[in-house]
């Protein structure tokens, strides 16, 4: 599965992504879901004791989560 789009709150913070299935999900459940292996082309790390969900870097901004569509 991939990230096809984002919802962001007032601070413009991630928080809820959408897959390409039309399945949504929260932050938490896209970390999970990352670090099983089930969404492609993200990368987690820890940032501070708390888990970051980032897409893996291919010199393509366009494809940057915060340049997703919203829903």
């Amino acid at each position: 599965m991939k990230i096809v789009a984002v919802r962001k709150n007032q601070d413009g913070n991630i928080t809820d992504f959408k897959l390409d299935n039309n399945q949504e999900v929260n932050y938490s459940q896209a970390v999970s879901m990352a670090q099983n292996g089930e969404i492609e082309h993200i990368d987690v790390f820890d940032r501070k004791g708390r888990a970051i969900i980032r897409s893996q870097p291919d010199g393509d901004p366009n494809n940057n989560l915060d340049r997703l569509p919203t829903f």
